[in-house]
């Protein structure tokens, strides 16, 4: 179970990575790019690190937002 999770979120994080780079509108590559920031925060959460996921979305997708 956790190591399906792992690879679905992995293959979306890598997904957004990618449409990010690739995405000619730059409102679109920002909406990917946090899309990619919350993978990541969803990594940190089973990593059982909430407080680090919480600053990443806070730090990271807010300052975007």
């Amino acid at each position: 179970m956790e190591l399906t999770l792992f690879v679905i979120v992995g293959a979306l994080a890598i997904v957004a990575a990618a449409m990010m780079l690739i995405s000619e509108n730059a409102v679109y590559s920002a909406l990917f790019l946090i899309l990619n920031f919350a993978a990541i925060a969803f990594f940190f959460l089973m990593l059982n690190a909430p407080f680090l996921a919480m600053v990443q979305i806070v730090v990271y997708a807010g300052a975007i937002m």
